[in-house]
């Protein structure tokens, strides 16, 4: 009676992307799609929608996605990448470049929250940057997420902290020297406002 089933179709045109779910949960069947359509060069618009049958339900999501590319890196980006650039939609920039930011904006009509994420690339595969904030109109409550993420050449460090201050960080390092070699992961998370509590975990990622 708990188990669930979850299957996804993607679709990627020239201009926009697609996706559909169809599985079971909670003892009945649910139904979802959504959609991602550039409107405008670094401007995209899309929506989601779940019908939870179980319960009767029906969960909707509006978003906007807006990306552009800092002017001192402009140039820079300019001259590369462009193979890249043909399989996106038109005015989307290519992913992973130096200056590039991300802004997506969405609003969850079923839980009434808004949803603030920002990513910028300070360096290509190197430093990147972000920011997530949710907040709900209703009660204005808040939360908020800042953290980083730095790859080496061989492993990847990623780190955020929160309103609350609670303290999170991943290290993730190759066990061997092919690509494709297992992953050994570090976590620690730190909660200052709860009698300095700590958690430490390990795993491995066998691809």
């Amino acid at each position: 009676g708990n188990d669930q089933l979850m299957a996804e179709l993607d679709v990627n045109a020239q201009t926009w992307t697609g996706n559909f779910k169809y599985g079971s949960m909670m003892n009945g069947n649910c139904y979802g799609m959504n959609f991602l359509q550039t409107v405008y060069p670094n401007v995209a618009l899309g929506g989601e929608g779940m019908y939870l049958a179980a319960n009767q339900r029906f969960l909707t999501s509006v978003s906007t996605k807006i990306s552009w590319i800092a002017s001192s890196a402009t140039e820079a980006a300019r001259l590369g990448d462009n193979i890249k650039s043909a399989s996106l939609p038109p005015g989307m920039p290519p992913p992973d470049q130096a200056g590039q930011s991300n802004l997506v904006l969405s609003f969850n009509s079923g839980a009434g929250a808004v949803s603030c994420i920002y990513k910028h690339v300070v360096t290509p595969n190197r430093l990147t940057l972000g920011a997530e904030l949710q907040f709900s109109p209703m009660n204005l409550e808040s939360h908020l997420l800042v953290g980083a993420e730095y790859k080496f050449q061989r492993s990847k460090w990623n780190f955020c902290v929160d309103s609350s201050a609670r303290l999170q960080s991943i290290l993730e390092a190759k066990i061997g020297m092919h690509p494709q070699s297992p992953s050994l992961l570090l976590s620690a998370e730190m909660d200052h406002f709860k009698d300095n509590e700590m958690k430490f975990g390990y795993g491995i990622n066998i691809e």
